[in-house]
Order: structure tokens, then sequence, then C-alpha cells
């Protein structure tokens, strides 16, 4: 792109960027402040599943600072700095362009930000990052991040950090997990459909990692057996805690179980409570073990709802790492609808009920 520059306005004056310096481009509504920040930081954004400093370029345009407003937003610049990227906060952006015209207004943000490398700021989640995890065991990550900040800045929270094991549990109340109490419903019956293979596959193979009470497990084992009567499906169900993992033996109040479920044929009343009938033991194969331990085979499905969020930084490197290694070319993970892969590995696939991602494999 040597030779290509694009066009940005500052205060109402138009200025160049080599396009070179340019990682991207993206509209911001809303930006996180950074108190205790240098005067040129107007806060964090999420751009990518990365955490950016947002930076002011007008007080070293001899422009008012937008600083301390309200209602900072507009248009961004990703430029790359040494240290990494961040972001620039325009009016305007267009680009890239071929021709700027010799003896224009080109920026170089290097230069400008008197800096090579990207500001260094306080990490405003460095607090709730240590609360949630002491009193929830609740990891704040590039997982979920995005999740935790529309949280903090919601109106019933403002600035009061979750500093008890009773307010971090009010805090992650809001995250939202239909994972660990509940069946599907039809709306994620929905989405699941939208993710099966067609008609001529006649095999599939599903890992359900920290399974818990096996909801997933049955819930996609039902739904299978509606949508696909035909398909030979297999569904690796893993917990460490053996007492726990048995399809089988966990029951439900028939008003807990969506009533498309009760089609399937897989649910039997005990005593007044559904619970899976023999039937699932031929489509759910319970694993007592630890989810991180070597899979047998590969999978064309791994659903891991909010669980992710509930593990170290370590350990959702790891479960990823795992993930890719499991997983069949043109496979699905589903991940909970707050939880965020990063962009550079996964892609996701957009939909209303789940949040499903595809591995960016290359060419080996």
């Amino acid at each position: 792109m040597a030779g290509l520059v694009y066009t940005i306005s500052v205060g109402g004056i138009q200025y160049g960027l080599d396009a070179t310096q340019v990682a991207g481009t993206f509209v911001i509504k809303q930006i996180a402040p950074v108190p205790g920040a240098s005067a040129d930081v107007l806060g964090l954004h999420v751009w990518k599943g990365a955490l950016l400093p947002v930076l002011d370029p007008r007080p070293h345009l001899g422009m008012h600072s937008l600083r301390g407003e309200t209602q900072s937003h507009g248009a961004a610049v990703v430029i790359r700095l040494d240290g990494g990227p961040v972001a620039i906060l325009v009016e305007s952006v267009t680009g890239p362009l071929a021709d700027f015209g010799a003896g224009r207004n080109m920026l170089d943000p290097a230069t400008l930000f008197g800096r090579g490398s990207a500001p260094s700021a306080p990490d405003p989640w460095a607090d709730m990052r240590a609360a949630l995890w002491k009193h929830a065991s609740y990891s704040v990550s590039d997982v979920n991040i995005a999740w935790v900040m529309r949280r903090y800045r919601s109106l019933k929270w403002g600035r009061v950090l979750p500093s008890t094991e009773e307010l971090a549990a009010d805090f992650l109340a809001g995250f939202g997990s239909p994972c660990f109490d509940t069946l599907w419903d039809e709306n994620l019956r929905a989405g699941l459909r939208a993710l099966l293979p067609g008609p001529a596959t006649r095999h599939f193979a599903i890992w359900n990692p920290w399974c818990g009470r096996c909801n997933d497990a049955l819930s996609l084992a039902c739904i299978l057996a509606l949508e696909r009567p035909r398909l030979k499906v297999k569904i690796w169900a893993v917990d460490a805690l053996a007492a726990i993992v048995d399809a089988q033996t966990s029951s439900w109040s028939p008003a807990d179980v969506p009533d498309y479920l009760g089609k399937s044929g897989l649910l039997e009343e005990k005593g007044g409570r559904l619970s899976g009938g023999a039937a699932v033991g031929a489509r759910i194969i319970l694993v007592c073990a630890d989810a991180f331990e070597p899979v047998p085979e590969s999978f064309d499905m791994i659903v891991c709802r909010d669980r992710l969020s509930y593990m170290n930084a370590s350990s959702q490197t790891a479960a990823l790492t795992a993930f890719k290694g499991a997983l069949r070319p043109g496979g699905t993970v589903i991940t909970g609808v707050h939880e965020k892969l990063p962009s550079n590995d996964w892609s996701e696939q957009r939909d209303t009920h789940l949040s499903s991602w595809k591995f960016r494999r290359t060419a080996q």
C-alpha cells in the first residue's frame, strides 16, 4: 500500500496519514474513561477483541481537548505504534486514497504524540479483575471484557466495585448465563438448527467440555433427535466431577422442560420428574475426566457456553488451544452469547441467540 494515504478531519481541518501506519478504522460510540491517564488519553475501547487506548490529537494540534466531555464519539483510526495499536479519535476518515496532494498536512503519529510506543496508562479494570476473581473466581479477560465494561458503566453500578461475595454475585447475575441450570429453549433450538449439516451427512460428533449437569448435552441430543433423526450423533460430555456427569440421573420438573424436548423420545418420567431415558446412553458418552485431557477423536462441534469466563487467562488460552486441535475443518465452537473469542484466530458466525465461531485455519 506504499503511497496510499488516509484522509482524516480534526477540528474541521484535513490531514493525511500514511496508509502503512493504519491498521483499521471504525465508528466509536462510547469510551471507558481511564483515571490518572496522560492528558491525551481519552480512555479505552474494545476493537476486534483488543483493548485499545483512545488518543485525542487535538491538544497536539493547538486545539481544545475533548477530554472530560460526556459525548466523546466519532470516527476512530487505529494506528500502529512500536508498543502496539492505538486509536485516534477524529471527526471523519476517508481512504485509502492514491493522491492526497503534495505539500498537504501529513501527520506522523509517533512524532505527533511524542512517543513511538503505545501510551502507558493505569489499568482501570485492575480492581475489578481482582474483586471478581477473589469473590467469584471470575476472570476478566479479552473473552468477556466487553461485557464487563458495559455492565460496569450501567446505571445501576456506576463506579461501585463488587467488593464482597454478595456484590460479586449480583454483578455477575447480569451475565445471564442460561447454561448451568436450564435446558435449551425454542430460540436456542432454532439457532442450532442453522448450524447443523445437510441431510447427506451421516455422522456428527460433539464435544461438550465442563458439561456440569448435562443440560447442554441432553438438549443437544433431544434437538438432534428431532431435527436429524437419521443422523448418527455422539456427544462427548466431559467433567471432572463424576457425581454430576450423568444425563440419566439428572432430573427436571416438567414445568422447566420445553415442550419440544418431550417430543424427542429421549426423556422418561420418574416420580413426577423428567430425566434422560435409556436412549440417551446411545447418544451421550459421559466421561469423568479433566476437560483439558486429550480427547480421543476430533469433532464437528464444540459446545462450551459460559465456561471460559470462569477460567483464569492461562486456562482460557489452554482451552482455546485444545479447541483448535480437536475441531474438524469447517467445525463450529459455540460459546456463551457474552463471550468473544480472539478475532485473529476465530471468526464469529452471526446469530441472534447463539454465539458460534469458526477457526481461521491457515495453510500449513
